[in-house]
């Protein structure tokens, strides 16, 4: 529905935005936007294949710079012209930095739920072979680092709900006590499911019934 006329005009913008955004970053590349905000327009420029080389700018900047991360990850999606396998490798790369100080490995996370939008059944990107291990690691490392911003339930909630997810209940159940029996809102709402029904299922295949 996009007339020649406007995609004319679009790639008119993002050529003053890039020229803009490029003497910003050269003025300070010490700062992230600039680098981060040129992960978008080297994305709609379709094909120049830059998105990453601004996202390693952005780190060398400040390594926990999330907007980066987020930019990045969209520019995987096939729609921009990435795949899954993409965004799966991009997200065990966030892991294998094992910065647990900061919300740079919970993109692999991240990874599972935006392939899961593109699928019919979302649960699906969490069974990807290996995948489940890989997210228990990411799990592991934060329950041990114990980071100040969130506290340990909102982690087993989410340990709990991938394990639900992907079939190994005995560790669900695990996870739910160790979160003190109910699974944290954030966590539940994150993923679209109902906790309570969620709990129920995990009790009754564990053969625990809740009082």
């Amino acid at each position: 529905t996009v007339s020649l006329r406007d995609w004319d005009g679009f790639k008119e913008h993002l050529k003053k935005a890039e020229e803009a955004l490029v003497a910003a970053w050269k003025s300070n590349p010490e700062r992230p936007e600039a680098a981060e905000l040129m992960i978008t327009v080297a994305m709609g420029m379709c094909g120049d294949d830059k998105e990453r080389m601004w996202f390693d700018r952005v780190v060398q900047a400040q390594f926990d710079y999330l907007p980066a991360y987020d930019s990045l990850l969209w520019a995987m999606r096939p729609r921009w012209g990435g795949s899954h396998r993409e965004m799966y490798a991009f997200g065990n790369e966030c892991l294998d930095t094992k910065r647990f100080e900061t919300w740079v490995p919970w993109y692999l996370f991240n990874v599972a739920i935006k392939v899961g939008a593109d699928l019919p059944d979302w649960k699906e990107a969490f069974r990807k072979p290996g995948f489940y291990e890989r997210l228990c690691e990411m799990y592991e490392g934060y329950l041990r680092e114990k980071p100040r911003f969130d506290p340990d339930s909102l982690f087993h909630s989410y340990y709990a709900i991938t394990a639900w997810i992907c079939g190994h209940y005995d560790t669900a159940r695990a996870r739910l006590q160790a979160s003190g029996g109910t699974l944290h809102l954030t966590a539940a709402n994150r993923v679209g499911i109902e906790p309570r029904a969620v709990e129920g299922e995990i009790l009754a295949r564990t053969g625990t019934r809740s009082n």
